[in-house]
Order: structure tokens, then C-alpha cells, then sequence
């Protein structure tokens, strides 16, 4: 997050080239979710992360696979440069009232509208 926005990632490459997703990964055998998240970010996006905290769990099952996602609401510091970002081909900030302007990922998708209501201030 950062200004009230959240940042939306779209895909380079793969079956799902083109749909556009939260940046994160898959949690490698004896890694923690925190150290897997830190460790994806770093690797898709080339920043580290000031401050992270657990925000939505959620499970989505792919035609291929099930996919136990944890969704969180991370800070980087105002300087921080995007412009490395190897697994997307574009990076865009998305305000609460935009949230929906992008074709998100199908698993992605499920965390929007709590999203849309933590950004916007409201509570639920």
C-alpha cells in the first residue's frame, strides 16, 4: 500500500499472461508465510518491505490446482523504485474506486471488495 492505493501487478508470461495479480508467491517447504512473502517481493519486484501484516486468507481452486492464498497489507518506504519487476509487464497503483479496472487473477479477486473497504477507511 501506499497513499491510500495498492499496487496491482500484471502478469508477463504464463497461462495467465496478461491478468493482473497482488505480487507474492508460493511458500517453499520449512519457510514461514512472513519469510515467503518478503522473499517473493524481493524476487518479482526487487524492493524489501518496511513494515507487513496478515490482512485475508483465502482459498481459490484453479481448474489445475487449489490455491490457500494469504493476502497482506505491506508498506514500502515513499523513495522506493519500482523499476525492476521481472515476472510483470506493468506495475499500476490502484485507489479503492478503481480497484475494479483491471482483469484480476480469479483467486486474487476474492480479497478485492474487504480491499476496496480498508482503503477507502470504512470498517466492516
Amino acid at each position: 500500500m501506499r497513499d491510500g492505493r495498492a499496487l496491482a501487478a500484471r502478469r508477463a508470461y504464463g497461462d495467465y499472461a496478461g491478468w493482473w495479480e497482488f505480487p507474492g508467491g508460493k511458500v517453499e517447504p520449512g519457510e514461514s508465510w512472513d519469510c515467503a512473502l518478503r522473499r517473493e517481493i524481493r524476487e518479482e519486484l526487487c524492493i524489501e518491505l518496511a513494515d507487513a501484516e496478515p490482512f485475508y486468507d483465502f482459498t481459490y481452486d484453479y481448474p489445475q490446482f487449489t490455491a490457500v492464498l494469504r493476502f497482506w497489507l505491506c508498506v514500502v518506504a515513499p523513495d522506493t523504485d519500482f523499476s525492476c519487476h521481472p515476472d510483470h509487464d506493468e506495475l499500476r497503483w490502484l485507489a479503492p474506486n478503481n480497484l475494479y479496472s483491471v482483469n484480476w487473477l480469479p483467486g486474487d479477486d476474492g480479497v478485492l471488495e474487504k480491499l476496496r473497504h480498508t482503503l477507502s477507511g470504512v470498517t466492516e
